[in-house]
């Protein structure tokens, strides 16, 4: 079991993992009110998948044709992931895992202002993008700062921007921002400062 304090170390544990095969994913949401119970959700988790294993007891069990099982926390979240293989007998399977190779992407909600989509692109990379709603809302909270005329909810606006890791989805999605961003300035007749990059 692996605790991620970030953000970014959270993305990339995860996107290490399945481009290193673990492919097969669920996601489990610890709710608010059962915050107290984490530690205790956290150890089921790591007793049932067996999640606690040595480099030599992967290869062992991959080399006899078995499934790895990974899990990773951050937040409220907890992502268990596990490879091809015959799944032990002491391991309890649940019904929600999702096969990545199938879908090609796997929508990560963070919180009720950040939702992300891990997806591979037309490189074939696994990278990061934010899902359509969130991208929407950004416009929308941007042009509620122009209509406004809120320098404050701008700059804040622009700091939640800068604070998502740089993967190239993201980024993409930035560039994109950043050119709205000119022509609300132009529609606006203002000056307001855009970043060359956020």
């Amino acid at each position: 079991m692996k605790k991620e304090e970030t953000l970014k170390g959270f993305l990339r544990q995860l996107i290490a993992h399945i481009g290193s095969g673990y492919t097969n994913i669920l996601i489990v949401h610890i709710p608010k009110k059962k915050e107290y119970k984490r530690d205790r959700v956290l150890t089921k988790i790591r007793l049932n998948y067996k999640t606690v294993t040595t480099r030599s007891q992967r290869y062992y069990a991959k080399k006899k044709g078995f499934a790895n099982f990974q899990a990773i926390s951050y937040m409220n979240m907890v992502v268990i992931l596990h490879t091809k293989g015959l799944i032990k007998d002491e391991i309890d399977v649940s019904n929600g895992f999702m096969c990545f190779e199938k879908k090609s992407s796997l929508k990560l909600n963070i919180s009720d202002y950040l939702k992300l989509v891990i997806f591979r692109d037309e490189r074939n990379k696994i990278t990061v993008r934010l899902d359509k709603e969130i991208f929407r809302d950004f416009k929308s909270e941007f042009d509620l700062a122009y209509k406004k005329k809120s320098g404050f909810l701008y700059n804040k606006l622009l700091s939640r921007l800068s604070h998502l890791p740089p993967y190239r989805g993201l980024q993409l999605q930035k560039i994109l921002i950043l050119k709205y961003l000119k022509q609300k300035n132009k529609e606006n007749g203002v000056k307001w400062d855009i970043p060359y990059k956020v």
